[in-house]
Order: structure tokens, then C-alpha cells, then sequence
């Protein structure tokens, strides 16, 4: 289905379930360039998905609460929580990012350390 970015390293357990879905914006366009990363506990392993935004995470463990996040410049980051409930459950988990207005980081260093935030832009039809 999309990019796979193949086994998990050492550290993150590993089992024969699966993770895939695509990143896309506030319209369903594909987000090129996005970032994908996935966490559990301290471990971290992160991959930029295909042009079409789609993108896959094998060998994962069932029973075990991962972190998936995609983020992109210009745009509101994306983060949910997974879970595979079975052995060898596939799950499809779209991730949407949406438009934002990023403080002047020249103006916010000086209220703050802290990275500028991005303040997502919801559109009411």
C-alpha cells in the first residue's frame, strides 16, 4: 500500500502487526515532504512518506501504545496514539495536517526558549 520503511530497530519491540495509512492536508491532498515518526517509551523512529503520502510501519507488537506523529513546515503537526489489539492486526490511521499561523521567531525568543508555536487555521464552511 505505501512506503514501507521496513523492520523497527533493536530497541522498539517488534511483532507481525502493522501500521499504514496517509498524510494528508485539510482538502485529502497528499502532504509531500512530511515527516512521520513513530514512538513508544524512549525509542523513536522516524521516515518521510511517498509523494502520494501514503506510508507503512511493519513489525509491530500487539498490546503496546505507540505515538505516531506527522509534521510539516508551514503546518499544524498531527498526533494520535495506536494500538494493535491483535496479533497481526493491520490498522489504517490517516493523519491530517492543517494549515497555521507560526509566530515570528525573532519576537517569541524574546517572550520565550521555546520553539515558536504553530496555531492551526480552522476553516467553517
Amino acid at each position: 500500500m505505501g512506503a514501507t520503511f521496513g523492520m523497527l530497530p533493536a530497541l522498539l519491540p517488534t511483532g507481525d502487526g502493522s501500521f499504514r495509512g496517509r498524510v494528508v492536508d485539510s482538502s485529502g491532498s497528499a502532504v509531500e515532504g512530511a515527516v512521520i515518526t513513530l514512538r513508544i517509551t524512549s525509542s523513536e523512529l522516524s521516515a518521510v512518506p511517498r509523494r502520494d503520502g501514503l506510508y507503512s510501519f511493519i513489525s509491530l507488537r500487539s498490546g503496546v501504545d505507540y505515538k505516531v506523529s506527522a509534521s510539516h513546515e508551514g503546518l499544524a503537526s498531527a498526533e494520535r496514539v495506536l494500538r494493535i489489539s491483535n496479533s497481526g492486526e493491520h490498522v489504517g490511521m490517516d493523519l491530517v495536517l492543517v494549515a497555521c499561523i507560526q509566530f515570528s521567531p525573532t519576537l517569541f525568543n524574546l517572550l520565550s526558549s521555546r520553539e515558536p508555536p504553530c496555531i492551526s487555521i480552522n476553516r467553517r464552511s
